[in-house]
């Protein structure tokens, strides 16, 4: 058989015929896509994703708003709530938490309250330092006064003096006993609510959509910048074999994510003496945004304070002496609640506003502390009436911020889908005497970021503790200061409005949620009975 050959053509040849190859196929390319030519490369991820970031690392950031894509494609706020509560858990167990009591009775804790709220408070003396109170007319304030002043009165002197608070059956192995002082305020703050509720309700229907609730117990949580998370993933604990002690190991691999954040989550819980809720939302307290942006420094540590105003001192000496500076080394920058009495946890957490999901009233209107509690005496006689009346004020500013950001997580927002607009509400510290008054605002969820990324802050104004009446003596009220009762009725005369705009942006226009239920329950089709009437043959009838 023949073997196989081919002809070599000559190199010149050869590079002539691939020319002529390459020249079609250009051609042909050329041709059909000389109108459209795509880039061969892939497009370049920018270091930083949208969005303001400060000091905080690419990979950190693009993990934060990975995470907020995720929550963003969720239709329901019920999907987002438990994604958010069981976020970072697992077997019934979720990363460690700070714990952040509503009433918290470490004394001088209030700047420690604070920063873990990022809040700034403002102290005035009556509501007229509000924004909201200006539309309220003040001779409808003063005609209501005057109209409400004697029923206040015949209200309190009937809790006070006729009537003789006992059990009106006394329990098996306990004696007749009167309730006890906590409780018998809380009846008379039920009184005054609804009294007051239903003789204005008839000018004033707001009052009567109202829904009121009574010991209501309040949860929610968030990310606050500048504290370090605990027991990171790649640090192991484990047990020396020679010593009955343990060691602690690192791994030696690439942190992830989450163990580079410099943020910690906070879980605040307690209960509240009363909770006023409305269908619609109160009105903006302060529509300015720059009055919510303040420095670094407004809501810094005490210590780090300190160590700034020792650094300005040395350097002075420096430059009149001209000795070189030599500092120690200075104190960490991050934050550690358990110098301030924090605790930490491990258990499941949830959010709860005080309400479920689909309730008409989702709205916070105003919330009630009765401060005659044991605690509170225990601790004025502690440590003072100073570090007492600093507590009821951190209790009113962090009851109302939980509240608001509870309330922000049922109209779906969360720490990684931020708030569009604020969200207020009113309080009060109340002992049944005493008043004190306070008005929350919350602009800003993004507390896991650092004030150059962010520098919104949430606001807080509170008025001093003013007495509503001295004492009782021979059955009447002495002192009784109609000032009080002013301020009581300003915050109900309070309109909730409509803000003209979507209250829930961030969930879509299909969804669930957006359908208001109007009948709870389902009424039954009733078949129609049709009776006839039966005519019998008297033939067969017995005789």
């Amino acid at each position: 058989m023949a073997a196989m050959w081919t002809r070599k053509l000559p190199s010149r040849l050869q590079s002539q015929n691939c020319f002529r190859r390459l020249q079609s196929s250009v051609s042909a390319v050329t041709v059909d896509d000389a109108q459209e030519r795509k880039s061969i490369y892939p497009p370049i991820k920018p270091r930083l994703p949208p969005g303001k970031w400060g000091d905080m690392e690419p990979i950190v950031a693009w993990d934060w708003y990975d995470c907020r894509q995720r929550f963003l494609n969720l239709p329901t706020v019920a999907e987002r709530i438990h994604l958010m509560d069981t976020e970072f858990c697992q077997d019934k167990r979720c990363h460690k938490y700070w714990n952040f009591p509503l009433l918290n009775r470490t004394p001088g804790n209030l700047k420690y309250q604070q920063i873990m709220t990022k809040t700034v408070l403002k102290e005035v003396q009556n509501l007229n330092g509000i924004p909201c109170f200006d539309k309220i007319k003040n001779d409808e304030v003063v005609d209501v006064k005057n109209f409400l002043g004697p029923t206040v009165q015949d209200v309190l002197t009937e809790e006070l003096t006729q009537l003789d608070r006992r059990h009106a059956k006394p329990l098996l192995g306990y004696n007749d006993e009167r309730v006890t002082e906590d409780k018998h305020t809380d009846i008379i703050l039920k009184r005054l609510l609804y009294v007051i509720s239903t003789t204005l309700g008839n000018k004033h229907p707001h009052l009567f959509d109202m829904q009121i609730t009574e010991n209501v117990e309040l949860s929610a949580h968030w990310e606050k910048y500048g504290i370090k998370r605990l027991n990171l993933p790649n640090v192991v604990r484990k047990r020396h074999p020679m010593h009955n002690m343990y060691e602690m190991k690192t791994l030696h691999r690439k942190r992830t994510p989450f163990e580079l954040q410099l943020n910690s989550r906070v879980h605040a819980s307690g209960k509240v003496s009363f909770m006023v809720r409305s269908e619609s939302p109160l009105p903006e307290f302060s529509k300015d945004v720059q009055e919510a942006h303040f420095e670094e420094k407004e809501l810094k540590e005490d210590r780090l304070l300190a160590w700034e105003q020792k650094v300005a001192e040395e350097k002075a000496k420096v430059e009149k002496l001209g000795n070189p500076l030599k500092l120690d080394k200075g104190p960490s920058p991050f934050l550690y609640p358990k110098i301030y009495g924090a605790s930490f946890s491990d258990e499941l957490i949830t959010t709860n506003p005080g309400y479920n999901l689909g309730d008409p009233a989702q709205f916070s209107y105003m919330f009630i502390q009765n401060t005659n509690k044991n605690k509170l005496l225990k601790m004025e006689q502690d440590y003072g009436e100073e570090y007492t009346s600093q507590a009821k004020i951190g209790w009113g500013m962090s009851t109302g911020f939980a509240w608001n950001v509870a309330m922000a997580h049922y109209q779906g927002f969360n720490s990684y889908v931020d708030i569009t607009y604020p969200f207020t509400n009113f309080g009060i510290l109340t002992d049944g005497r005493k008043f004190q008054f306070f008005a929350n605002q919350l602009n800003t969820l993004e507390l896991w970021k650092n004030n150059e990324a962010n520098p919104i802050h949430n606001l807080c104004w509170y008025t001093p503790e003013m007495a509503l009446y001295e004492a009782i003596e021979d059955k009447k009220l002495v002192n009784f200061d109609l000032n009080v009762l002013e301020h009581l009725i300003t915050f109900l005369l309070c309109q909730p409005e409509d803000r003209g705009y979507d209250m829930k942006p961030t969930i879509p226009g299909d969804s669930l949620d957006r359908v208001k239920v109007d009948n709870w329950i389902e009424f039954k089709d009733k078949t129609p009975v049709v009776e006839k009437e039966v005519v019998y043959d008297e033939s067969q009838l017995i005789h």
